[in-house]
């Protein structure tokens, strides 16, 4: 992006959970002229071995390392942030639950409290992202890396979200694990999913979703949307993609990648054309 040195952020820039092994899983929140960026820090001889960073820009540039925002007691990645009816949510995956954890106007970018679990299941719910379609909430993870597994309910204060009866709706190892954001441009939802066919973080997919009925799912894959650049900070993976418009003929979108077997994740932001 013009006027941006990508990474704009790396484990070096984390001055607050001692040696970081890396920083990986960016989402981007913009309001009020204030660029925030959530995202999972690691450092491996911490426990827990990782939490939530927060950085910030006023000009979309210039970025600056703020301070850890979440430590849970246990592993805590892909920290997806949205704003409803003036509250913060997060969705910050541990274990077989996924978690709502809120904030208001007036602690965020901190203060994050647990609210309550939206499902709790068997198995080991990956990368959950959460979107309002249609009058209802819906939410999508995976099992096992390869099963697109989708939960819906009326209200984000519901426990136990009703599962949808086609799960596993798909079962595709590039087109299951979540790897950001989801859209819903006009009247489809878009999905972006990372490709785990042959090595953990190797692309990011995009699906746009065909049908989505509490009876009914269906997506097409619309092609690929990030993958290794082939040299510098993201050669060889990149593995998540956050797209926030912040223009009519502009969006910004934070991305990871790696040079290596993805030990060393970075952050980066690109600049794109609305999807």
């Amino acid at each position: 992006m013009p006027g941006i040195d990508n990474p704009i952020l790396t484990a070096n820039d984390v001055t607050d959970y001692g040696a970081v092994d890396y920083v990986a899983d960016p989402f981007l929140f913009i309001e009020d002229g204030t660029a925030h960026l959530f995202f999972e820090v690691v450092n491996s001889n911490r426990d827990p071995d990782a939490v939530i960073g927060h950085a910030i820009a006023h000009d979309h540039q210039h970025w600056e390392y703020n301070q850890v925002v979440l430590a849970k007691d246990a592993h805590t990645s892909f920290p997806f942030v949205w704003k409803y009816d003036g509250q913060y949510y997060m969705t910050p995956p541990t274990g077989k639950d996924v978690e709502l954890w809120t904030t208001s106007q007036a602690s965020f970018p901190g203060g994050w409290e647990f609210s309550h679990h939206l499902i709790d299941r068997d198995y080991y719910s990956h990368d959950p992202v959460v979107f309002r379609y249609r009058d209802r909430w819906w939410l999508i993870t995976d099992r096992g890396n390869e099963e697109l597994m989708i939960y819906y309910s009326s209200t984000l204060a519901q426990t136990d979200w009703t599962p949808h009866p086609q799960n596993p709706v798909a079962t595709h190892r590039h087109g299951a694990r979540q790897g950001g954001r989801p859209l819903v441009i006009g009247e489809t939802p878009y999905l972006f999913t990372q490709d785990l066919r042959d090595v953990y973080g190797e692309a990011i997919h995009g699906w746009r979703v065909t049908e989505l009925t509490t009876k009914r799912f269906a997506y097409e894959h619309v092609g690929t949307v990030l993958s290794g650049t082939g040299d510098g900070w993201n050669k060889r993976r990149m593995h998540h993609y956050d797209p926030w418009p912040v223009a009519d003929d502009r969006w910004l979108c934070a991305v990871d990648g790696a040079p290596d077997n993805g030990r060393t994740w970075s952050i980066g932001l690109y600049q794109a054309s609305p999807p």
